[in-house]
């Protein structure tokens, strides 16, 4: 089974709501204009780069994600899926490289359409992001890797709203479900493996000290020193 490494940088923004106030009838573009993406790049730009495996995908890969966010100030806890590609691995010596320090090939990602995600949805400043990840590797079909393989079966979830927040849920009855179905063929085959061999990240996450799976950068002494770190992003 091969593990994936993603590689995440966040860009954080606070987007303040007024109280008491009903809230329009927005389209999605509407909704998420000026907010701030959560990024798998160092840029944060709409069509992210990552080095999300440390020798990356001969293909465009599909990508299904789980992000969790727990507010630094609060006990309050929200969940969203998301999906991505990987594209074809490179060998580029872009900032991946040259600012981070990673080595080799990688895939770079970027959100699905319409599956972006935002900080100003999870708790804007005060969020601290767990992320999980699984793909196929070289394939990038529905039938393959169903984009709903990291719902939270077994919960009662909630839409945090429906007006201005619909892509993230909190739990209202049960505990959070990291298990996952997923059946391989007792007689394996060239032709079995290609659609079976599932993989898989968990190293973006609390308590990981030995996988660092997230962009990260340092201020001292009037400069940003860049690098990779363990943990959540934050």
């Amino acid at each position: 089974m091969k593990r994936l490494f993603p590689y995440i940088s966040p860009l954080m923004a606070l987007l303040g709501l007024a109280a008491c106030v009903k809230a329009p009838d927005l389209g999605p573009e509407e909704r998420d204009a000026g907010k701030e993406l959560i990024a798998f790049s160092q840029e944060g730009s709409a069509f992210t780069r990552a080095a999300l495996t440390k020798a990356g995908f001969s293909q465009d890969t599909k990508v299904v994600l789980r992000i969790k966010a727990e507010d630094a100030g609060s006990t309050q806890v929200r969940y969203t899926q998301a999906l991505a590609t990987a594209s074809p691995e490179t060998t580029a010596d872009d900032d991946c490289n040259t600012l981070f320090g990673l080595e080799g090939t990688h895939s770079h990602l970027a959100y699905a359409e319409g599956k972006k995600r935002f900080w100003d949805d999870a708790f804007g400043r005060t969020s601290r992001l767990t992320v999980y990840a699984v793909a196929v590797p070289n394939q990038n079909n529905e039938t393959v890797l169903p984009s709903d393989i990291l719902d939270q079966n077994g919960t009662t979830t909630a839409v945090v709203s429906e007006a201005i927040n619909p892509n993230w849920y909190t739990i209202t009855s049960g505990e959070e479900n990291n298990k996952i179905n997923w059946s391989v063929s007792a007689k394996q085959s060239a032709d079995t493996r290609l659609v079976q061999d599932l993989a898989y990240s968990n190293n973006i996450k609390a308590d990981e000290t030995v996988l660092k799976g997230r962009y990260h950068e340092e201020w001292a002494e009037s400069v940003w020193t860049p690098g990779m770190a363990c943990g959540r992003l934050i």
